[in-house]
């Protein structure tokens, strides 16, 4: 190949790789003003409650619920614990499946759900069964729209699209030590009935602990408050943070 015919090439592919780039760039653009104009399409404001496993999330999406609704206001409360694939979408042994995992989570059905409520549509979630891995045939249960939705879960601030649509976002901080021991308390009583507290820690350790490392904690620089969740009894600190949360969310 020639010199000059080296030079034509090269710009060739140059070029093509720049148009490429710039088509990417005009998708992610495209779909960035359809999310955006999705937000502003709804009155129906989002809050995102996030952490790791055994912060509390549960337990002040609860708080912030009843002080909504002692203001005469409506809400919903969606659970991202409802939102994991069913055990047909893998194909390893269910015991390895990693729950702590954001690959586990259904997306496309959440984000799903998510449009419907912002529209003032009810929804029929599904709950899922973390003793099989498949969602209950017979049990469903029918969340209406409200004036805000609450979606709590771990991976809350890992879709980039949830968190575009989101009015607020609160990530729920406690010490490894306090959630180990919720977390134990929980899974005694709900999802591994059948497990020691040895099984158990392996768990923890083994698929807990990474996945808090490699994708929770990082997810604290995408929110606004950060509320401290370690002291069980601290009653006082929870409602002045809950009250201040529901003053900035009607303001939105």
């Amino acid at each position: 190949m020639s010199e000059e015919d080296y030079l034509f090439w090269s710009i060739i592919v140059v070029a093509i790789i720049a148009l490429i780039a710039i088509i990417i760039i005009q998708l992610k653009v495209r779909k960035l003003r359809k999310i955006l104009k999705k937000k502003e399409s709804s009155n129906i404001k989002l809050i995102l409650i996030g952490g790791g496993s055994g912060s509390g999330k549960s337990f002040i999406s609860n708080k912030l619920a009843e002080e909504i609704k002692k203001n005469k206001r409506k809400v919903t409360i969606i659970r991202m614990d409802h939102y994991y694939k069913s055990i047909e979408n893998f194909s390893k042994n269910f015991e390895k499946i990693n729950f702590d995992s954001p690959k586990v989570i259904d997306w496309k059905t959440l984000i799903k759900d998510i449009d419907s409520l912002r529209s003032g549509i009810a929804i029929n979630q599904k709950i899922y069964n973390f003793a099989t891995g498949e969602y209950y045939k017979d049990k469903n249960i029918k969340i209406e729209p409200g004036d805000f939705i609450i979606l709590e879960g771990i991976f809350v601030f890992y879709n980039k699209e949830i968190n575009l649509l989101a009015n607020e976002k609160i990530f729920i901080e406690a010490n490894e030590k306090t959630r180990w021991r919720r977390r134990l308390e929980r899974d005694k009583k709900e999802r591994y009935t059948k497990k020691n507290e040895e099984e158990l820690k392996k768990i923890w350790e083994n698929r807990v602990l990474p996945m808090h490392k490699k994708y929770i904690e990082k997810t604290k620089k995408h929110v606004n408050d950060i509320i401290e969740n370690n002291n069980d009894k601290n009653q006082k600190y929870i409602n002045e943070k809950i009250n201040e949360v529901y003053e900035k969310i009607t303001k939105l």
